[in-house]
């Protein structure tokens, strides 16, 4: 899970926060997922809203996004980066929180990030090492090996300090989406390019610890 810094170009209705959710086929989790969402907003007294980027269901998760109440813009240009920068591109938040909607993530406590972008920070990146892995909620191999590997890899080459290089993938919003660096980042589409290219681009970078 990450988040990302306020817009800078004209929104209206401008909302503090979009909880984002890229989505391809995720009919049997979604609705956890927005309901958690939802329930967020509710309890923080956050003026947000939930919007899922649709990159094809048939499932019928868009059915049950606007059931819900969520906000469904549908993202035509297939991949996992192409449907993130159209949901950037129609968020109506000042910030927005991107996480995966299959329901390995919190979207019920999303308060730390919150706070982070209103104390100041351009993006704040979950870090699940640090905090905790349930039992289930990542296979073997990416837990022991391959995250871990590609992360060390990343802070190697790029001397970041991000820990989880994988736990969501982050958008910078104050970076018009239709610039080359995200034409870039959508073109190549994989989570280490995508995470540095931000990355270089940002003031003030924040880990934030999630289960």
């Amino acid at each position: 899970m990450s988040s990302v810094t306020p817009l800078t170009k004209a929104i209206s209705e401008e909302l503090e926060l979009t909880i984002l959710m890229p989505c391809l086929d995720e009919a049997e989790t979604l609705e956890i997922c927005i309901t958690k969402a939802k329930s967020y907003l509710g309890q923080a007294g956050v003026e947000g809203e939930v919007l899922i980027a649709d990159n094809g269901s048939t499932d019928g998760s868009q059915e049950i996004a606007k059931r819900l109440g969520a906000r469904v813009v549908p993202v035509s240009q297939k991949g996992y980066g192409a449907a993130l920068l159209g949901g950037i591109a129609a968020a109506r938040g000042r910030y927005i929180i991107m996480g995966d909607a299959d329901d390995s993530y919190e979207f019920s406590d999303l308060s730390a990030f919150v706070e982070r972008l209103r104390d100041g920070a351009d993006l704040v990146m979950g870090n699940r090492f640090k905090g905790g892995i349930k039992p289930g909620a990542m296979p073997p191999l990416h837990r022991y090996l391959g995250n871990p590997v590609l992360t060390a890899i990343g802070r190697q080459f790029y001397g970041s300090p991000i820990g989880d290089f994988h736990c969501g993938g982050p958008l910078p919003t104050e970076i018009d989406p239709r610039d080359n660096l995200l034409v870039e980042v959508v073109t190549n589409d994989t989570m280490q390019e995508m995470v540095q290219h931000i990355a270089s681009e940002l003031m003030r970078f924040d880990n934030h610890t999630v289960a």
